[in-house]
């Protein structure tokens, strides 16, 4: 029971670590993949399509902001349900270099945590995005519910099992008593039957049935 709840365990925390890499994965690779469209488009087209972006995933959902290295805010996307994502100059500092710096925004007024990356377009140029985690809290609370019913249903299963073989163990003691009883009172050829389950009670029956035929 013990080892199998273990396992549950690491397989929760296997698959939260699965779903977050996922998630640094795909923020990483838009990182990548505007930067290397910067390159070849103007301004202009890099604000549309991040624009159609966020529609497209939904601007509850994701956001895009393209910063310069004095946190000035050169173009954002429908910030509206972004009130509370500030920018941290630390990391906007930080992600000037070749390795985005990930962050996590968790606050009261929001229901899921939110992913941010900050990562250098351009020498010039920082585009941070945030991303919901809800697709992430919901797989894990679908198993969170799984791993509750299968930890319930393996301790009434355990409770079960441990009744049965109480009452299994007690059966084959009380044949031994009635037995010792009937010897005493003179039926000598009284015996205990032998199951071929080879445990406790079976060795005891043995014995008392060795002791009964020198009597």
């Amino acid at each position: 029971t013990v080892s199998l709840i273990a396992v549950m365990l690491v397989s929760y925390w296997a698959l939260e670590s699965t779903l977050q890499n996922r998630m640094d994965e795909g923020l990483a690779s838009e990182i990548v993949e505007y930067g290397s469209l910067l390159k070849l488009q103007d301004m202009s087209v890099i604000k549309d399509v991040l624009t159609r972006e966020a529609v497209s995933e939904g601007t509850h959902s994701v956001f895009f902001r393209i910063l310069d290295q004095n946190s000035t805010i050169l173009f954002s996307t429908d910030m509206r349900s972004w009130q509370d994502v500030a920018i941290n100059p630390q990391h906007l500092l930080a992600a000037n270099g070749i390795t985005p710096i990930f962050d996590t925004l968790e606050s009261h007024s929001r229901d899921y945590p939110v992913r941010i990356i900050y990562g250098a377009v351009s020498p010039e140029m920082i585009l941070q995005i945030g991303e919901s985690t809800e697709s992430n809290v919901l797989i894990l609370k679908h198993f969170q519910r799984i791993f509750s019913l299968g930890a319930i249903a393996l301790v009434l299963f355990s409770v079960v099992a441990g009744s049965i073989m109480s009452r299994q163990a007690l059966s084959g003691v009380q044949r031994v008593t009635e037995a010792v009883k009937e010897v005493a009172i003179g039926d000598f050829d009284r015996r205990v039957p032998v199951s071929t389950r080879n445990d406790e009670i079976d060795t005891l029956a043995i014995a008392f049935n060795d002791m009964a035929e020198k009597i």
